[in-house]
This record gives structure tokens, C-alpha cells and sequence, in this order.
């Protein structure tokens, strides 16, 4: 009861805040905004990282509504209809490739702090226990994925590349961005145009799962046998430490340190893949993550300021980066190609099997079947952290969360290394 009131409280207290927007008030925001805007008219927006700084976020977020598949798309039909100019396309673009590699900056970032943040004894569950059924999770998913292309003659190739493996990936910042920068490497073909291949699979696969999370729960009410009520393991013998890492900080020095070691762990992927290349230098930073983390190799204090800038990074630039994303990368045009009737059930197809093979796995290993299906199998195949919160909310189990980042996480560090092997077999 005291719990409930707490949170009545809570919500009491967020019903008085003013309106603002991205922390200020209406009306700054609104000055700022249209000096944005005149600044992209008159084709005087800086170029580099000062104009992209000033691109069109608060648009997008003000007038289609936020959220990860509205800045993508969004930002790419304001190219798509030419509502941005040409100049500003092209700042943006220089910005997000080489030499400043924005983009690739955001992945090393969200790589070490989700993996560093991870507690401890929750990743060596995982790897030792939990894993095995995500593992069936994404077999299942690529197996139907490619018993269904070859009974509706669809390329395997492509059901394999556009469909299965980016809806497994673990969502787009992490998943489908490095991954078509791997399969663009081993098949010399342009990142943007595989890139465009990819998101919308991953986009409708996790609308498909928030609607999955909700008919598990009812499936759940149906069958109380095969459901813990957000309880997922039956023996109660493997439990997810809570995760104690300091939500924020105001230390600057900390912030710094979490910055600088997040970019020492990708030089350290970096040079293994200059001696072993077949495997990126993402995956090998992702590896190198689990194993410092595992073993404890870094302080304590270390492992939290990679966390916290990751924090600053997700809430301060998540978006600015999927808004260049959908405005350099992204071609409309190639998506609409790519949305088919065909496509749509390849995917369908991924997240069912995804589902299906997560709970009879699950329950073999003494997982609750319901809350099998959902963490480990929904939740593979999501759009990353956002969608794990969405899919959990629709089935009514947030407390789960722990279990669908190692899903998100762990589970799309797996896919993006098979897709590295995938695209040199299958050239």
C-alpha cells in the first residue's frame, strides 16, 4: 500500500511540472527553433559538428511526436520531399562520415556502457544459463526466416540479410548500423543502401512484438501454468542482481574517464581485427566488454563512469543520431522498395518463431514458458532498450527488464558476429 501511495504521490508531483521541451520553456524553444530554421533557409547552418548540433531534432520531435521510428523516418521524408535544403542535407552527411565519424562514436559509446553496466553476476548467468535460450530464440527466427523464403521464392540471401539478422540484431545504434557497415565491408557495397534495406525490418518487427508482449500476457491469464506473473525462473535458483550503477552524476571528471575508456576498448578491438579480421572491430570490442567486465578487470568506479556517459550520451544525443541517421543514411525510396507483402511476412515469421522457440526452450531449462517467450524471445527481436520497455509494459512485466537488455544486448553482440562470418560465406 505504502509503495502504491509513493507512486500516486509521484504522479501527483509530475502533473504540477510546467510544460517544457528538451528542458526549456515553449516559448525559448520556439525562439530557438525558428532561428534554426532561418539559419536552413537562407543556407547559412554551419557545417560540421556545429550545424548538425543545430539540425532538426526539435522539429521533429515537436511536430511528429519523438520516439525512435518517427526521427528516423521522419527526418528522411523531410529529405524525401525536399523540406530540407540541399546545403543542410550535405552538412549533416559530412558530419555523420569520415573524418568526425559521429556515428561511429555513438556505437563505441553504447557498446561499453550497456556491457560495463551490466552487473556482474547477471552476465555470468547469462552466458552460463539464460543464453542458451536466446540462442534457440534466434535460431528458430533465422531457420524460419529461410523455410518461409524458399516456400514463397524469396532470395535466402536477402531473408537471411534484410530480415532475420537485423531484426535480431538488437536494434539500430548497436545493431543494424555497425552490421551494415560489417556486411558493406565483406561485400564492398554502400553502407546506406543496406542500411535502408534493414530498418524497416527492424521497425516492423518491433511493432509486431509490443503486440506479441500484450497477447502473451492474455495468453498468460489463459494458461496460469505457464506463467511466473513476472517471475521467470520456476526453481527460483537464478536471480538478476539488481543493477546498482549510479543513475547520474555531476562529476565531469568521471565523465571524461567513462569517454576515455570507452574509446581505449574500441583501439583494443581495433587492433585485434588488424590481426584477425574476420571478425569486425565492433565485435571484438563487444567481446572484450564481457570478458573486463567478467573478470573484473577495470575498478569499479571505471566501470560506472562508462555507464553514466553512456547514460549522458543516450539522453542528451540518442535522438540527435537517429535524426542524422534518417536524414544521411536513409533513402525512402529504397525503403518503400523494401516493404512487401513478401517482407512483411518474412518478419512476422521471425518474430513468431523467435517467441515460439524461446518458450519451449525455456521451458526445458526451467523457465516459466510465458515469460520465457517474452525476454528472450520478443525481446530479441525489438528495436533495442526502447522496445524492451514497450514489449515489457504490454505484457505487464516490467520487472523483467534486466533479463531483455542481456536479450538486447548479449543477445544482438551474437547476431552482429555472425553477421560478420555470414557475409564473407555468403558473398
Amino acid at each position: 500500500m505504502e509503495q502504491v501511495k509513493n507512486q500516486a504521490d509521484e504522479a501527483r508531483q509530475e502533473g504540477k511540472k510546467p510544460i517544457s521541451i528538451i528542458g526549456m520553456k515553449p516559448l525559448l524553444f520556439a525562439v530557438f527553433t525558428l532561428i534554426v530554421l532561418v539559419s536552413m533557409l537562407l543556407g547559412a547552418l554551419p557545417e560540421g559538428l556545429t550545424g548538425a548540433f543545430g539540425e532538426h531534432l526539435p522539429i521533429v520531435r515537436s511536430f511528429l511526436g519523438g520516439g525512435a521510428f518517427v526521427c528516423i523516418f521522419g527526418s528522411s521524408a523531410l529529405v524525401y520531399f525536399h523540406l530540407i535544403p540541399k546545403v543542410t542535407v550535405d552538412a549533416i552527411t559530412k558530419f555523420t562520415l569520415s573524418p568526425t565519424n559521429f556515428l561511429d562514436y555513438g556505437i563505441v559509446v553504447l557498446i561499453a556502457g550497456s556491457l560495463l553496466g551490466v552487473d556482474r553476476n547477471t552476465l555470468k548467468s547469462a552466458i552460463v544459463r539464460y543464453m542458451p535460450c536466446v540462442i534457440a530464440c534466434q535460431v528458430g527466427a533465422i531457420a524460419m526466416v529461410s523455410l518461409l523464403s524458399l516456400i514463397v521464392g524469396y532470395d535466402i540471401k536477402e531473408a537471411i540479410f534484410f530480415v532475420a539478422l537485423p531484426v535480431l540484431g538488437g536494434g539500430i545504434g548497436a545493431g543494424a548500423i555497425p552490421m551494415s557497415k560489417i556486411v558493406g565491408e565483406a561485400w564492398s557495397t554502400d553502407t546506406s543502401t543496406l542500411l535502408a534495406q534493414m530498418v524497416p525490418s527492424i521497425a516492423l518487427a518491433n511493432a509486431f512484438a509490443i503486440i506479441g508482449g500484450g497477447l502473451m500476457n492474455r495468453l498468460g491469464k489463459a494458461k496460469p501454468s505457464w506463467s511466473g506473473d513476472g517471475k521467470l525462473i520456476a526453481n527460483s535458483k537464478l536471480k538478476v542482481s539488481e543493477d546498482k550503477m549510479p543513475k547520474r552524476t555531476d562529476d565531469f571528471g568521471k565523465l571524461g574517464i567513462g569517454l576515455f575508456t570507452s574509446v581505449v576498448l574500441m583501439c583494443i578491438g581495433s587492433i585485434i581485427n588488424h590481426f584477425v579480421p574476420i571478425i569486425h572491430a565492433f565485435a571484438w570490442m563487444i567481446i572484450i566488454c564481457c570478458i573486463v567486465k567478467i573478470a573484473a578487470i577495470l575498478p569499479t568506479y571505471i566501470e560506472e563512469a562508462c555507464y553514466q556517459w553512456s547514460q549522458l550520451f543516450i539522453k542528451n544525443f540518442s535522438k540527435i543520431i537517429l535524426v542524422i541517421l534518417g536524414i544521411s543514411q536513409i533513402k525512402l525510396d529504397e525503403v518503400f522498395a523494401a516493404v512487401t507483402p513478401v517482407r512483411l511476412v518474412l518478419i512476422l515469421g521471425a518474430v513468431v518463431a523467435g517467441c515460439v522457440f524461446a518458450m519451449i526452450v525455456g521451458k526445458l531449462i526451467g523457465f516459466y514458458p510465458i515469460e520465457a517467450g517474452i525476454t528472450t524471445g520478443l525481446c530479441s527481436t525489438d528495436m533495442g532498450g526502447t522496445g524492451d520497455i514497450a514489449i515489457l509494459g504490454a505484457a505487464r512485466r516490467l520487472e523483467l527488464l534486466p533479463y531483455s537488455a542481456i536479450s538486447t544486448r548479449i543477445g544482438g553482440a551474437v547476431i552482429l558476429i555472425l553477421s560478420g562470418f555470414l557475409a564473407r560465406l555468403l558473398m
